[in-house]
């Protein structure tokens, strides 16, 4: 019954982190955007809306949390606190690690881009990311299965890149991946997970992809991949 709720809480916690990651993502991305300027006004718009509509989810999310620590607090009131030796406390604490991403320099000029996710808001902000390096052609998909008939339909032209988001309705970011493997044309085409599931970190290798980025995602960040 402990571990029952110990891996709730773990599950729980990864929820919640992947929720904050992702509105920061639309707060940071579009932040950034504004400060460097955007001239069209109804792009400025969109990007203040976005940030508003992330900030507000933001502190949904935190009432949320408090309500729920409330009520944790008050059942942790109830029950016999756990002992943790001093030998314990240390053991745990050595055996916490910090992971540092990293992602390969392109040794070629990018000039298209595939992204892919179901949210609109991620969408506008990788597009407006993007196109600061002085990629104009950059193309968008609503999930895996979109993105797919995209790079198999005849006669399409050829993406330099693939971002593509992990959660989606339909095909996922790793059915994707795992269908582009295995076709010849597309086994040595760059696809990077874009995703706020810092679990993905420890496996996104295995399962196909060339890397990783973690949301949220800044222009520093994809420097390397398109600067």
């Amino acid at each position: 019954m402990a571990l029952d709720i110990e891996n709730t809480k773990s599950d729980g916690f990864s929820s919640v982190a992947r929720s904050i990651r992702t509105q920061l993502h639309a707060i940071m991305g579009f932040s950034e955007m504004l400060k460097l300027g955007i001239a069209d006004e109804a792009e400025r718009k969109n990007a203040l809306d976005s940030i508003l509509a992330s900030s507000r989810s933001l502190l949904r999310l935190v009432d949320e949390l408090q309500d729920r620590n409330k009520a944790e607090g008050e059942m942790a009131a109830e029950a016999k606190p756990a002992v943790v030796s001093e030998a314990e406390h240390k053991r745990r604490l050595s055996s916490t690690q910090v992971i540092k991403l990293t992602v390969t320099d392109f040794s070629a000029k990018v000039k298209r881009v595939l992204v892919v996710d179901d949210s609109p808001v991620n969408l506008a902000v990788l597009k407006a990311m993007i196109t600061r390096f002085g990629i104009k052609d950059v193309v968008s998909a609503a999930n895996g299965k979109i993105a797919l008939e995209k790079l198999t339909a005849p006669g399409a032209q050829p993406f330099d890149l693939v971002l593509t988001d992990m959660w989606m309705p339909e095909m996922d970011g790793n059915a994707l991946v795992g269908a582009l493997r295995k076709l010849p044309q597309f086994a040595q085409l760059p696809v990077y997970a874009v995703t706020a599931d810092v679990e993905v970190q420890k496996k996104f290798a295995s399962q196909g992809f060339s890397g990783i980025l973690l949301k949220p995602l800044t222009l520093q960040k994809l420097k390397p991949l398109l600067g």
